[in-house]
């Protein structure tokens, strides 16, 4: 009788949360070759890292819609240098339009946000000798990595999310004989 009654009762919170959402919901549906932008995650894609979130776009676009997968879900036109599945729920997808006044004005002035970040001024033009030893963060993943540079006397203290932009065969190298 408890049970019945507390699944009456769930039954109902859920209608009326459904309610409340649907209020602001807008169906939202592309075809095949329309143009949309995408909203990336910076702590799915992990793309992000030293960059704060407040100086990254939150739509990325233009990008051709190439398949509909679903109901809910579209496979995309990305660059091949854009390590993202090319596949986005309908939720982070938003038309793009273009701006008929003036149209470059829809192009976006800024770098795109996948592209590589430029190397620090201490890391330009320096050859890696090899890695020493890493720090872990808390999951045991590295942290930083202790790198011995060409023509330098003291090692420094990279980022590993630098340093496996930089040099991953060397990375990986280092994890296989450690």
């Amino acid at each position: 009788e408890q049970t019945d009654m507390a699944k009456v009762f769930l039954h109902k919170a859920a209608k009326k949360m459904k309610k409340f959402v649907d209020q602001n919901r807008r169906p939202m549906e592309f075809r095949v070759g329309d143009q949309v932008l995408v909203k990336l995650y910076s702590d799915r894609t992990g793309i992000f890292r030293g960059r704060h979130k407040s100086l990254i776009r939150k739509y990325e676009g233009p990008f051709t819609v190439l398949k509909r997968i679903g109901k809910l879900a579209y496979k995309l036109d990305l660059p091949s240098d854009f390590k993202v599945h090319s596949v986005f729920h309908v939720c982070n997808l938003k038309p793009f339009y273009v701006d008929e006044e003036d149209s470059e004005r829809s192009v976006p002035e800024r770098d795109p946000i996948l592209q590589r970040a430029p190397p620090t001024k201490r890391a330009a033009g320096r050859q890696m000798e090899e890695i020493l030893r890493h720090k872990t963060n808390y999951l045991g993943e590295p942290k930083k990595y202790q790198v011995k540079w060409i023509g330098e006397h003291n090692p420094t203290w990279e980022y590993a999310f630098r340093m496996k932009q930089r040099y991953p065969l060397e990375v990986k190298a280092y994890h296989e004989t450690a």
